[in-house]
């Protein structure tokens, strides 16, 4: 076993935000969720219109009413958690992490979390952050800010060691 791998950061209220647009925006579910969505309400709108209302646009109103609700909240969520961040310190304490072959150990708030490989389906690589998605629920991650890295060989040692583990595909 080589020596852990030590990555510390103070992560920031727009980390949390960014963060959560990155990783849910990028997925495919999402988007589909939206054009499934969208469907579903212009079928709903006609099958309220077909129900002999007439000329009313009370139901285009409606479904246009709720989908544009719904698409603010999908939107605005990410405000919504860095707006938590910004009032809760413990979001914005330091963390560090330390990662070897074995383990991956995450310190934070005076506690420490170890977890096993295992626990993590994958690591992805978006934006500016690497991302370890958990197995037992893929909508879960944490989070790396790859500016915590202190220097370009200490993030290839860390990519080199999730493709060891077979979590980062290349």
């Amino acid at each position: 076993m080589t020596e852990p791998i030590t990555i510390s950061y103070t992560p920031n209220a727009k980390d949390y935000s960014s963060t959560l647009r990155v990783f849910a925006y990028d997925r495919k579910r999402i988007w589909s969720t939206v054009v499934i969505s969208m469907i579903a309400l212009v079928v709903a709108e006609r099958a309220l219109y077909a129900r002999d209302l007439g000329n009313s646009i009370v139901p285009g109103a409606i479904v246009l009413v709720v989908f544009v609700v719904g698409l603010m909240w999908i939107l605005s969520s990410p405000s919504r958690i860095e707006n938590q961040a910004r009032k809760n310190p413990a979001f914005t304490s330091p963390v560090t992490w330390q990662i070897d072959s074995t383990n991956v150990m995450v310190a934070s708030n005076g506690n420490e979390t170890k977890f096993s490989w295992a626990t993590f389906s994958k690591v992805t690589d978006l934006s500016d952050y690497y991302f370890f998605i958990y197995e037992a629920n893929p909508r879960a991650f944490l989070f790396i800010p790859k500016r915590s890295f202190v220097d370009s060989s200490q993030e290839k040692e860390f990519r080199d060691l999730l493709v060891q583990q077979g979590k980062l595909l290349v």
